[in-house]
């Protein structure tokens, strides 16, 4: 992403939250909140089932993949808290509202850790909705420069107490060595009973072979955000094992279509994308 502007997948990740899809919209006010020429035409989009329909379609189902994956991740954030996380550190939060819209975070403090340019756009839209987290924590973070670990603690977070790392859509932007880097930092920061749930990309991008890989290359580089951070289930695996987590399920659409409804058929083009989730257990270094 470009230092000054706010991320722009970030914007389309929050666009397909709120436009009604096979699932009911998760964001239906995040066109007011974002205001403007962009937050109008998306309230139109989102407001009539044939300009929702025509969005769904040209964007090949990426709306009702990201519904899907946004219902998986949120069922994550359910059973962290359920096993005792007050802590939830959302690494890369772009537009995510999980803080403003989830119930079951009442109880938890919330750390926004994100660019400062898409985070400042952020706190505009949101500055008089009121959480449903008990408090937001806003960590302005370049990860290209700043210190994550020192950054989280001159913050506030406990590493003494579990945490829920929530990390959607930002691995595959990281190449394996930055992954790791990160991972260390929630190794060192994560007491017994802590949780991580990511979204990954494996190294088959889309079906079609070395041209549709390189089409999708080339327009995610175009905006600044390449894909450079692809990794198998066994990679996946092995390195959060390394970290000390312990992998309790990785699922891709398909999967969660089958539990939460969903035309999964429709998706085919996103099952490149995964879910893991993993945690801390007691006695692990």
């Amino acid at each position: 992403m470009h230092d000054t502007k706010p991320s722009l997948t970030a914007l389309l990740v929050a666009a397909a939250r709120a436009i009604p899809g096979p699932l009911p919209p998760v964001d239906p006010q995040l066109g007011a909140q974002l205001g403007g020429k962009v937050g109008a035409a998306l309230d139109i989009v989102a407001s009539h089932k044939a300009t929702a329909l025509l969005a769904r379609t040209a964007g090949l189902a990426l709306v009702d993949h990201i519904q899907l994956r946004t219902a998986a991740l949120d069922a994550a954030v359910e059973q962290a808290v359920h096993a005792g996380c007050r802590q939830v550190v959302v690494l890369g939060a772009g537009y995510d509202r999980r803080a403003w819209r989830l119930a079951t975070l009442r109880e938890c403090a919330v750390w926004e850790v994100d660019h400062p340019a898409t985070q400042a756009e952020k706190r505009r839209q949101l500055q008089d909705v009121p959480a449903k987290a008990d408090r937001v924590v806003w960590a302005a973070v370049d990860f290209a420069r700043d210190d994550l670990g020192a950054q989280l603690a001159v913050h506030g977070h406990d590493p003494g107490q579990p945490t829920l790392w929530l990390w959607e859509g930002v691995t595959m932007y990281l190449p394996e060595a930055a992954q790791r880097a990160t991972l260390a930092v929630l190794h060192g920061r994560s007491a017994p009973g802590s949780w991580l749930a990511l979204s990954y990309l494996t190294p088959q991008l889309l079906p079609g072979g070395k041209l549709a890989k390189a089409v999708a290359a080339r327009v995610f580089a175009s905006i600044g955000e390449p894909l450079v951070g692809a990794l198998s289930r066994t990679q996946m695996r092995g390195l959060l094992a390394t970290s000390g987590f312990e992998v309790t399920s990785d699922s891709a659409n398909p999967d969660w279509a089958g539990h939460f409804g969903g035309n999964a058929a429709a998706t085919v083009l996103f099952r490149c994308e995964r879910v893991a989730v993993a945690r801390r257990p007691a006695g692990v270094p």
